[in-house]
């Protein structure tokens, strides 16, 4: 319950915050961001295994191929080049038997290169922290049987990110993307255990 608050409440602060830079506070338009990228995700626990007609451990590392759109939406000028923002995703992924949406929101304070439309420095970097609601169906291998078993789940996890931005001139601006769970989640169902996941992107800035 407290994650779901959480995340409202971070929802809640996105839209009143970009309300405010449309009734005039002075900070930079909003930026396009595209990302493509890898995601490690880890399922810990035990499935229900029909052939077996009982529970077995588990322990999967997926990896997932992504890509994601986002915008970075500064709110606040901190000082030259440093603002703090909220940043929105959407993104989808597949890889080995897995299909996944995944709508990601951070709020970020960000410095130098890809901090707004404004900057004019070659390098920048930015940190973030937030959530995920994420949707997925898999294929979970049985350790003991080799069958394969669906599951699917729906969740809310706390997220972090950080990123290191490059300006190639006339190329345009590019990013270097981490963002995980600090904490893993809670599955139920046929599965119960645990999921977390590890993302890296290559983003660029429009």
């Amino acid at each position: 319950m407290k994650k779901y608050i959480f995340l409202a409440s971070l929802l809640l602060a996105s839209i009143f915050s970009y309300s405010q830079i449309i009734v005039g506070n002075p900070v930079p338009k909003p930026t396009f961001e595209l990302a493509t990228g890898i995601q490690l995700s880890t399922l810990i626990g035990s499935i229900y295994d029909p052939g077996l007609q009982a529970k077995t451990p588990i322990s999967q590392l997926t990896p997932i191929y992504t890509i994601m759109g986002s915008l970075n939406i500064p709110i606040k000028k901190l000082k030259e080049n440093f603002y703090f923002g909220i940043n929105p995703n959407l993104g989808i992924g597949y890889g080995y038997g897995t299909y996944q949406g995944t709508v990601p929101a951070f709020l970020t304070l960000k410095y130098g290169a890809g901090s707004s439309r404004e900057s004019q420095s070659r390098f920048g970097f930015g940190v973030g922290g937030g959530g995920y609601f994420c949707g997925y169906t898999t294929i979970i291998t049985s350790n003991y049987t080799g069958n394969y078993i669906n599951y699917s789940s729906v969740y809310l996890t706390p997220a972090v990110m950080a990123e290191f931005s490059f300006d190639m001139g006339y190329r345009g601006v590019y990013q270097i993307r981490v963002d995980f769970t600090p904490v893993a989640t809670q599955q139920s169902g046929n599965f119960s255990g645990t999921t977390s996941q590890f993302n890296l992107r290559f983003v660029r800035v429009f």
